[in-house]
């Protein structure tokens, strides 16, 4: 056993897991190394984690590993970080290696955890997109951002990669997986601070045939038929759409998955729309961003909104069925706290979409806005990248106390985006997840999530 890697599962709620840490240990399966992940783990108390490195640790383990991308934040668990946890709000992203520790994984022993795995002799390497730096040679701790099978493999080629499955990873039968499509954005927003983003139309796309291999094993070994994509944005070409979903075609089941996807892209090219659908898109993620003429324009995103709510106003009655989620930013050049309040009444009393997420403007460093903040008329706040002040007057904290209050107003779907396929995990059909609300279902779904999860957790400590 090379090493073994923590990860967890994202959202308070449903069944489904993250690429990140079973791409990295495909890497090493695919070259004979045994490598263990391990699932849910913020779930696990202290002494379990302890006890798991112990269980699984041989003598040719080198290191544990910790996938912090999607590191959940469970209540309830007793190394949980209660006093730390409110000094940010939960949207906290940590920016350097020194946060990581208490605002990434927050955890009240968390030290004790790595003197613990130190004291074992292994080494401790902490990755994902939580973190904007790489190995520190002062550090006895390696962090490296983002993908990492580069840091390892120098070899390595994306466009030739799968993700292999094991026994010891406890795949439920019939269990909604993630699929890496593509890697990376082609198009280059000013407020967007992703390290992939400017890629050219076919860089980092895998052909249909790998996928389709990958889509076979997993059905032939666990029953897989629905899947969460991993793909900034699945539109960006009606070639790449068409020649997946004619691969869709020659599959021995119908396949379902939910998406990233660009609604000013669908619209400009309806026919794309059309073979999302076909090829069984259920839920999907479309980042509008804003429905200011100006502000749109400015990022990149120039479509008249007026044509983009059209859009949307077409597709959710043509797709009643199909969960939309609309991602929007606030605080953007031009737009007020008004013009956000007549976004917010459009989205959930007009087009009624399932869910609604509303983020403040981040400036981050590595966009243009954030690299040319004055000249978009923004100034930092101090040392917090992520503070700022319009030079109307608006501020970061403004935009971020108006999200929060129409996030208490308005609940959305239970299943919005990937967590229809972590739902669907549950034993849901289509119909009764889009027949779900918190209301009605909530605390089943609390409970049955806590049953799944449980369930996985005694096959690691047993």
């Amino acid at each position: 056993m090379k090493a073994i890697i923590f990860t967890d599962m994202a959202g308070y709620h449903g069944f489904g897991r993250a690429a990140g840490a079973y791409r990295m240990a495909s890497e090493w399966r695919q070259r004979g190394v045994e490598l263990k992940v391990i699932d849910c783990f913020n779930s696990y108390t202290l002494e379990e984690l302890k006890h798991i490195v112990l269980k699984y640790k041989t003598t040719d383990t080198e290191f544990v590993g910790f996938s912090t991308t999607f590191l959940n934040d469970i209540e309830g668990n007793s190394i949980w970080d209660k006093e730390k946890s409110k000094v940010k709000p939960k949207a906290a992203i940590s920016e350097s290696k020194d946060e990581l520790a208490e605002t990434a994984m927050r955890k009240v022993d968390q030290r004790e955890l790595f003197a613990y795995i130190k004291s074992l002799g292994l080494k401790i390497i902490i990755g994902g997109f939580r973190m904007n730096s790489n190995t520190d040679p002062d550090s006895d701790i390696d962090y490296y951002t983002g993908p990492c099978e580069e840091k390892f493999f120098p070899e390595f080629n994306f466009t030739n990669s799968q993700i292999y499955y094991t026994e010891d990873d406890h795949i439920l039968e019939g269990e909604d997986l993630p699929i890496e499509i593509a890697r990376g954005c082609i198009f280059k927003c000013k407020f967007c601070f992703y390290h992939l983003n400017g890629k050219k139309l076919w860089d980092f796309v895998k052909p249909p045939e790998l996928i389709r291999e990958e889509m076979m094993r997993n059905y032939i070994n666990h029953g897989t038929t629905g899947y969460m994509f991993s793909d900034d944005t699945y539109n960006d070409s009606p070639e790449k759409i068409e020649s997946l979903m004619k691969m869709y075609k020659t599959l021995p089941f119908d396949m379902r998955f939910s998406s990233y996807a660009r609604l000013d892209l669908m619209i400009a090219k309806p026919e794309t729309c059309e073979m999302m659908v076909e090829s069984g898109l259920k839920s999907v993620f479309f980042g509008v961003e804003t429905f200011n003429r100006e502000a749109g324009k400015l990022i990149g995103k120039g479509m008249d909104p007026d044509k983009v709510k059209r859009g949307l106003m077409d597709f959710r009655e043509k797709y009643p069925d199909i969960l939309v989620y609309i991602s929007m930013i606030g605080g953007l050049p031009g737009e007020t706290l008004d013009d956000m309040d007549e976004s917010y009444k459009f989205l959930s009393e007009e087009a009624k979409v399932h869910n609604i997420g509303w983020s403040p403007l981040f400036i981050n460093s590595g966009s243009e806005m954030s690299i040319n903040s004055e000249k978009y008329g923004y100034t930092k706040g101090g040392n917090n990248q992520r503070h700022w002040t319009r030079k109307d007057g608006l501020t970061y904290m403004d935009t971020f106390d108006w999200a929060v209050e129409k996030k208490r107003l308005y609940e959305g779907h239970p299943a919005g985006f990937t967590l229809y396929n972590r739902i669907h995990n549950m034993g849901y059909t289509h119909d009764e997840i889009m027949n779900l609300s918190w209301e009605k279902d909530g605390n089943e779904l609390f409970n049955k999530t806590d049953m799944f999860r449980q369930q996985y957790m005694q096959k690691v400590l047993n």
